[in-house]
């Protein structure tokens, strides 16, 4: 099992974060992962909240932001299925996926 927590917004798209996690892994092995969802409207609001009250933070530390569409579509494109995902307060969602 390997948890990528708060992880996978941070990283560049190449090289592919997500091809080393599944290196890693073993078949049927577990992954779970929780960036933020940049699909909802709301997520861009608590972003501007957030800078607002901590100005001084790095801007756009969030390099590879991930939807929950194009996140389940880079699991998928390497050999990761979605088991489950929830969302958390409509910011963020935690997936739980296995490798195939």
């Amino acid at each position: 099992m390997v948890v990528a927590s708060e992880l996978l917004e941070h990283l560049p798209a190449s090289p592919d974060p997500l091809a080393e996690l599944a290196r890693c892994l073993e078949p049927e092995g577990v992954l779970i992962v929780d960036p933020p969802d940049y699909g909802p409207p709301w997520w861009r609001l608590l972003k501007r909240l957030y800078d607002r009250v901590q100005p001084s933070a790095v801007p756009d530390r969030h390099v590879s932001p991930y939807s929950l569409a194009t996140l389940r579509e880079h699991l998928e494109r390497r050999g990761f299925e979605m088991l489950e995902h929830r969302p958390i307060c409509g910011a963020e969602v935690t997936v739980n996926t296995r490798k195939r």
